[in-house]
């Protein structure tokens, strides 16, 4: 668990959906915040599950972490969430989904099933947060990543919304945790981390989404899958309805 000498650190936690339902944790990917799963407060699934949408540190309104930000600190502190709130179901969006992983792996997680949107599964899928390490400063890394957004927002109001995110977001933060996600990924395959963080591992991903690499990784281990075909990346806040139905389906499969 966390050294002891670190700065105790509590995250902040985004609620939606049904106030009283059983609660679902939502981590966020690159850059982002919880606040990106507030649709889904409306859909079914809000009206069966409290949805708590999780700003890891430097994001949303998570203050950064005192020491460097690594995956596995994140992964802490997201358990601590966890254990917390009593959840046994814990969803990740792309590098979150590593970081839910990681907090499904802590000694005497109450998690059970881990769901992946998209996630990390070779290091091929860090092609944002990997992309970190090729600079040697937050403010270098931070100017070209937002170079490389804004190139990619000109038609798509989506990357739009997330360069937003990461223009507010801790540089420091998202710098450390990118370039531990590009070490991390090299020691080990994200999606072996997956498979092995719970009792009841889905997937849900759109082929078209998803690089070659990670394809193959799929196509060659056991692991329940979920296609969504047509959906884009941030299919949380774009199509929450198809979204919260998938997951759904998810749960119960």
């Amino acid at each position: 668990m966390l050294d002891s000498y670190a700065e105790p650190m509590s995250l902040h936690v985004r609620r939606f959906g049904r106030r009283s339902g059983q609660p679902i944790v939502f981590v966020a990917g690159f850059g982002d915040h919880g606040g990106m799963f507030e649709a889904l407060g409306d859909t079914v699934l809000g009206e069966r599950y409290t949805i708590l949408g999780v700003d890891l540190p430097g994001t949303g309104l998570s203050k950064p972490w005192a020491q460097r930000l690594t995956l596995q600190v994140a992964g802490e502190l997201i358990a601590e969430v966890v254990h917390q709130e009593e959840a046994t179901i814990i969803v990740g969006h792309s590098v979150g989904s590593v970081v839910a992983s990681l907090a499904a792996l802590t000694p005497d997680s109450s998690i059970r099933t881990v769901l992946s949107i998209e996630g990390n599964l070779t290091p091929a899928d860090a092609y944002f947060s990997g992309s970190a390490a090729e600079y040697e400063s937050a403010a270098a890394f931070r100017a070209a990543f937002l170079a490389r957004l804004d190139e990619m927002a000109v038609d798509s109001p989506s990357v739009q919304r997330y360069r937003e995110q990461v223009a507010a977001a801790d540089p420091r933060s998202i710098w450390e945790l990118g370039c531990d996600v590009a070490e991390w990924s090299r020691a080990q395959q994200p999606g072996d981390v997956l498979v092995r963080s719970a009792d009841r591992v889905r997937y849900l991903f759109n082929p078209d989404n998803t690089p070659a690499e990670s394809l193959d990784w799929l196509r060659d281990n056991e692991i329940v899958s979920i296609r969504l075909d047509g959906a884009g990346h941030w299919m949380a806040v774009d199509e929450p309805d198809l979204m919260a139905q998938k997951l759904l389906e998810a749960i119960a499969v």
